[in-house]
């Protein structure tokens, strides 16, 4: 599983059921800049005071707001766009990770979407 997420040249960002870090792959480094390899944010948080994205996004509030939003529905959303400091779009689908009714993880797709965007 995690070779064909690697693989995948869309960003990948798996959380658990505390918005922790399971799994994520070289693309979602990439798209957000994050200078590290993807092992380094296994078990990170990556959102609120620290988080490694909280300083990415153009307008954090709003973007973090639509997160907590989107999580608290508990349903897939598709082609959410964000957009990043220094003028990037991202688009984002996000699939809740159910199991017998309790939400295990969840699963983030991001893709660049600026050139769309403009």
């Amino acid at each position: 599983m995690a070779t064909l997420i690697e693989s995948m040249g869309v960003g990948i960002l798996l959380l658990d059921e505390h918005q922790r870090v399971v799994l994520t792959n070289s693309a979602f480094v990439e798209l957000f800049a994050l200078g590290l390899s993807p092992d380094k944010l296994r078990g990170t948080a990556p959102r609120g005071a620290g988080g490694m994205l909280t300083h990415r996004f153009a307008d954090r509030e709003a973007a973090e707001r639509r997160i907590d939003e989107t999580v608290k529905r508990g349903r897939p959303a598709i082609a959410d766009e964000v957009s990043l400091v220094g003028g990037r779009v991202l688009e984002r689908d996000y699939v809740p990770v159910v199991l017998d009714g309790a939400t295990l993880g969840h699963l983030w797709v991001f893709r660049d979407v600026t050139a769309q965007a403009e």
